[in-house]
């Protein structure tokens, strides 16, 4: 009888069932090499790498359920020219996180897509070179940006509590000095096109925001403020101050020569659809900036030298000159205080001139030379309280592309006690009045050279005393004690009327304000002073003036 053999081997279950065990454990044991070997590559080489060869971390967690990575303990340092004294950046910060993106991407894809990137508690120190930053320094910046943002496809980037200060090399003190600085921008761009921009990106919403900035302002002066917040085109900052690192007396000490200390603060500036520029240069435009109450006072101690003598630029002149373009298309200050006060050497008192109440419009504050071509006129309307007393109104009117600097200015002063303006009248220029204006009218063209107008006032009871040089002792009285002012050359007798006639040849080392403040006072003096002889009148044109002295 025929046997058959059977074709197929049989093995008992538990064979099998050993045998499917042993091949999973291979494959769990290498999918579990493979996934170290994926987390190793990606902790040690692809995530850290998409920072850039210049960061440095102390530890990588990796969320992958979450998508989510942190880099603990971030370094950054950048000399762009080892060995010299050129650009030095520090950064250190708690950690990095970024935020849902496809772990497959980081295997396959050159660049991967990022929701977010969040820098926490960040620490910037910057030491720039002593002299301007060079082309070198900018294009490192420039390079390294680049390297960060073309590898993350970045949809949005938050900087959250850091610190920045800013110094040159081996110097003591900073230059500039943020504290609790936040960052946030969406839709980052790169400008590839060019390499002369320092931050080579673009956002299409950003917000920033600082707690505490401070910066140095020369060797005398410190700018800072208290809070900052930039959202898209709008910018507001807060608690200005530009102030002297000295007191009075301690601040003339350090003086060489003659020079004003001015202290400025502000409430609050704030700047609508701002919109800036790297291109061709830094150029910065605004449709409306509005200061809110700002108080800018000016103390000038006449004690130390005068100033060698050079010509002091006029206000179109410091315009043009800006280092770059600016427009503001309207900038209005409201509800400030300005004041100067001077201790002349002669007569050894303070005298002080002051505004408040001020309220300004400022309509084409620009140096963009298209802009220039259609429109060259900046006007400025200002209103305000003279001495807390009378109401000024005054429109002032720059030509922008004069190249004699030509201007005009129309004003009216109203309801001033004359006894006011002694404080000013008396340390400056030896007068003192008695009685009411009613009002007081002026205008006058000017230019690089001199002013001229005309004044008129309406005054009653009117009376001045003059004193000499030393103002030790009245040098005119009239016969009836004090000199009492004809007022019967107007229709009403009750009221005193007098023109006056504006001409003065400008101080070629004193500023704009300097020319229009003596501009006006020679009306007054026309007006108040019995025989005035204007000098300036009779002058040789052909020789530019100086103040020697005040």
């Amino acid at each position: 009888m025929l046997q058959f053999v059977p074709l197929f081997f049989t093995y008992p279950d538990t064979t099998i069932k050993k045998t499917i065990i042993i091949i999973v454990i291979i494959a769990a044991a290498l999918l579990a090499g493979a996934g170290y070997w994926y987390v190793d590559y990606l902790s040690n080489t692809r995530l850290p790498g998409l920072l850039g060869d210049r960061i440095a971390v102390k530890n990588v967690q990796i969320d992958v359920v979450g998508r989510q990575v942190r880099f603990e303990e971030p370094i950054f340092k950048m000399d762009s020219i080892k060995d010299q004294p050129n650009l030095t950046i520090d950064a250190k910060a708690k950690f990095i996180t970024i935020q849902g993106f496809s772990f497959v991407d980081l295997v396959l894809n050159k660049e991967i897509g990022v929701n977010t990137l969040d820098v926490d508690s960040g620490v910037i120190h910057v030491q720039l070179p002593k002299d301007e930053l060079t082309m070198g320094g900018k294009k490192e910046i420039n390079l390294f940006v680049r390297e960060l943002f073309t590898s993350i496809n970045l949809h949005e980037f938050n900087f959250h509590a850091a610190k920045i200060s800013v110094a040159k090399h081996e110097a003591v003190d900073s230059l500039f000095v943020v504290n609790d600085f936040q960052l946030s921008a969406q839709e980052i761009v790169i400008d590839t096109g060019t390499v002369s921009h320092v931050f080579p990106l673009d956002f299409s919403e950003s917000e920033i925001h600082a707690g505490m900035f401070k910066m140095k302002a020369g060797e005398l002066y410190t700018f800072s403020g208290k809070e900052l917040k930039v959202k898209d085109t709008a910018v507001t900052v807060s608690d200005i101050s530009f102030a002297s690192k000295y007191e009075r007396e301690e601040f003339v000490q350090k003086l060489d020569y003659q020079k004003a200390q001015i202290d400025l603060k502000v409430d609050e500036i704030t700047a609508e659809n701002v919109v800036w520029s790297l291109n061709e240069g830094f150029s910065l435009h605004s449709t409306k900036t509005t200061i809110d109450k700002a108080s800018l006072k000016i103390y000038k101690d006449k004690r130390p030298a005068q100033q060698p003598i050079e010509v002091k630029p006029m206000m179109q002149e410091l315009i043009r000159n800006l280092p770059f373009n600016l427009t503001i298309d309207v900038a209005a200050v409201k509800d400030s205080y300005i004041e100067y006060e001077q201790y002349p050497v002669l007569f050894p008192r303070s005298g002080k001139v002051f505004f408040d109440k001020t309220y300004a419009s400022i309509y084409n504050l620009t140096n963009d030379s298209i802009k220039l071509t259609e429109n060259a006129e900046l006007i400025a309307d200002i209103q305000c309280q003279f001495m807390g007393e009378g109401d000024l109104k005054t429109t002032i009117t720059l030509d922008l592309n004069s190249e004699v600097n030509q201007f005009s200015v129309t004003g009216q002063l109203q309801e001033l006690p004359i006894t006011y303006v002694n404080q000013v009248m008396t340390p400056l220029v030896g007068v003192t009045a008695e009685g009411a204006l009613e009002t007081m009218d002026f205008e006058f063209t000017g230019d690089n050279y001199d002013s001229k107008g005309s004044m008129t006032a309406e005054y009653s009871d009117l009376k001045i005393t003059i004193y000499d040089d030393g103002r030790d002792k009245e040098w005119f009285k009239s016969m009836f004690g004090n000199l009492i002012l004809r007022n019967n050359n107007h229709k009403d007798d009750t009221l005193g009327y007098k023109e006056g006639e504006i001409y003065f040849v400008r101080y070629q080392n004193k500023d704009f304000f300097n020319f229009l403040w003596n501009s006006v006072r020679e009306g007054i003096m026309d007006i108040v002073i019995p025989f005035y002889k204007n000098g300036d009148l009779e002058r040789d044109h052909s020789k530019p003036k100086y103040k020697l002295d005040d």
